[in-house]
């Protein structure tokens, strides 16, 4: 049987931490380039995205330096540097506002006029930085250029306004100071999820939903430290309201050794807790020691999870709590056409299944339009079920299709913005899918060949999967994520193959084990994808009538399946599809405009399993289920 690993780490720890970083190669890989702001109001580790990372082609020098206290002044007299600017002088890096030009113009205008550097802000606030195309005049920029969120741009220009003098700090590593602690940027254990809804947490202390406390610590300075402690404070803001703590927590290493570089520091202890209304919980991590630190702008680092109305969401949400964010794409490294999602664990049943949220890259920058078809599948995980092993790993055997969320892009719908798509049951009626008690759901969207799925490149789970394994008195299975990437051929051979839920971290996907190498590969690969439930519990609707327009035969099939269709309503049957119990397309054809009549599908070549049969109406999507008996 060939077994994927479903983000669960088998890794031995002794005491509350052990050694990750073996060599400078390595942890910088882990550490990533950090931007830092130097500035009293303004300051701290910023995120940021560059030139010559991303999906949009490398342009622009690389950040394959050290820069220390460099200066950063205002493109002036135009913000924006589409117009003719002052000189820069010195060593000055410049800060440039998004728009009305292209980013490589922007760019190349800076550097033609003495900047050695440029700073881009975003200019949509709670969007993030996005990755940055070179347009026609990029290629010709040999300066760095990033770009940060509006957030922390309007804070940098305020102070610039105010004729305070803001520096930057950039590294691979370390800026040469004796001590030197800091918090390895998204390695901090995360919340189960960075948005839930209040129904799930009013009661409760499911494992999922527990707080854990751990994460990577860098010693970056020239010198050895002592005492070294990371330290937790969870904090609960209501919607309306003040915050308040709710507990603290550290764990602490006796001494830290420059030449470790980095370790994984793992407290012992997880807390429930229970909302009683919509707000936000914080969880803020400080590193200290025994020794000053000489740079104490990266020794804090805080990850949040939003109690909402009814949103659950891996990845961040905007301000108003209606859409996904994504700041990175990725692709399978192939290119077929792959399903990949979030996991929700829901804690409490009996509210229906709403709406799906997700986000596009077609590759394609020429036209608006987006092309084809929105489809999210939302499958119900049940580990061990339908005769499968309770083992931590997804098989399709252990799936069932609960609902179809999907239709046809329309005239909006474009690159990099949220798609919404409805939640039906198998006769494609909204509002009657209704979710079940401690149960885990898997939302599997379907990404054509060639397209990318929106990412937040913000949210990393590794350490709490790492905490949650880890922790003292039981340990525990928690999943962020599942990638179906293999051909038809695979699963044609092996119907227990298994999802993946460690999208693109290594080549050996039968590992069990995750190294510091996989933990960058996994940076970024938080799928944009936000799933809706009803504020109110739901009655489940009958629907025995609806189930009589479509009937199939032979159950189980062994070289055909028919569908006998009698549709009402004047309901047209478009495309007929088959997906496998992965959400795999391993049949599909258009239909002309059937609503009575048999549809054959030959399985003769589809290995023994449980298979779905999608018909693509007018205004929805129906689905029935069969099984095909063995080869």
């Amino acid at each position: 049987m060939k077994r994927v690993f479903l983000l669960r780490i088998f890794v031995a720890v002794f005491a509350l931490f052990f050694y990750i970083g073996a060599n400078a190669q390595s942890n910088q890989s882990i550490m990533g380039v950090r931007l830092i702001v130097n500035n009293n109001v303004a300051g701290g580790v910023k995120r940021f995205t560059y030139s010559s990372s991303g999906t949009t082609g490398s342009w622009g020098r690389a950040l394959d330096s050290t820069w220390q206290n460099v200066p950063l002044v205002e493109a002036s007299p135009d913000i924006t540097a589409c117009g003719s600017l002052n000189p820069v002088t010195g060593n000055s890096w410049v800060l440039i506002y998004r728009g009305n030009c292209e980013f490589g113009a922007k760019a190349l205008a800076a550097q033609n006029v003495g900047a050695k550097g440029v700073i881009i802000v975003q200019n949509v606030a709670g969007t993030g930085p996005v990755g940055m195309g070179a347009g026609s005049v990029g290629n010709s920029v040999t300066i760095p250029v990033l770009m940060i969120s509006k957030e922390d741009g309007d804070l940098i220009k305020a102070e610039l306004d105010a004729s305070h003098s803001v520096s930057i700090s950039l590294t691979k590593w370390g800026f040469g100071y004796a001590h030197d602690l800091a918090i390895v940027p998204g390695s901090v254990a995360a919340p189960h999820d960075n948005s839930v809804p209040v129904t799930q947490v009013t009661s409760g202390s499911p494992s999922q939903y527990l707080f854990y406390h751990g994460g990577f610590i860098a010693n970056t300075g020239t010198a050895n430290t002592t005492n070294v402690k990371l330290k937790q404070v969870v904090t609960f803001t209501p919607t309306i309201g003040s915050a308040t703590t709710l507990y603290e927590d550290s764990a602490s290493v006796a001494n830290f050794n420059a030449v470790d570089s980095i370790i994984q520091v793992f407290s012992a202890n997880a807390k429930a807790l229970n909302a009683t209304e919509t707000g936000r919980y914080d969880v803020a991590y400080t590193v200290s020691s025994d020794d000053a630190d000489q740079n104490p702008s990266d020794n804090t680092m805080t990850v949040s999870m939003n109690v909402t109305p009814q949103v659950f969401s891996k990845g961040r949400i905007n301000p108003n709590g209606q859409n996904p964010l994504a700041n990175q794409y990725y692709s399978y490294r192939n290119n077929p056409e792959f399903v990949w999602g979030p996991l929700f664990y829901v804690n409490k049943g009996g509210y229906k299944a709403d709406k799906v949220k997700m986000i596009f890259f077609d590759n394609d920058t020429t036209k608006h339009q987006l092309a084809g078809d929105a489809i999210a599948y939302i499958f119900k995980w049940v580990d061990g079920g339908n005769g499968g092993t309770v083992d931590g790993f997804m098989q399709s055997r252990e799936l069932s299709l609960k609902s179809i969320a999907g239709r046809s892009f329309q005239s909006l719908d474009s690159n990099s913005q949220p798609i919404t798509v409805s939640c039906g049951d198998s006769n494609g009626i909204a509002a009657t899918i209704v979710l079940e008690d401690n149960s885990t759901y898997w939302v599997g969207v379907k990404v054509p060949a060639g397209w990318y799925l929106g990412c937040d490149g913000d949210v990393n789970y590794y350490n709490r999967t790492n905490a949650a394994q880890n922790f003292a008195t039981n340990k525990r299975d928690d999943f962020w994520a599942a990638l179906y990437n293999q051909p038809f051929t695979t699963l044609v051979s092996n119907i227990t193959d298994t999802v993946q839920t460690i999208p693109f971290a290594t080549s050996n996907y039968n590992s069990k084990f995750i190294d510091s190498i996989s933990y960058s590969g996994i940076v970024g690969t938080v799928p944009a994808v936000a799933f809706f439930t009803g504020q109110y519990p739901e009655k489940v609707q009958n629907t025995e009538k609806l189930a009589a327009q479509i009937n199939l035969y032979p159950i189980p099939a062994s070289s055909v399946i028919n569908a006998k269709v009698n549709l009402l309503d004047n309901k047209k049957i478009e495309e007929v599809s088959v997906i496998d119990g992965m959400g795999r397309t391993v049949y599909s054809s258009a239909i002309e405009h059937m609503n009575q009549g048999t549809i054959s599908v030959p399985t003769n070549s589809f290995a023994g399993g449980t298979y779905y049969m999608i018909f693509k109406t007018d205004d929805n999507y129906m689905s029935r289920t069969f099984v095909v008996t063995g080869k």
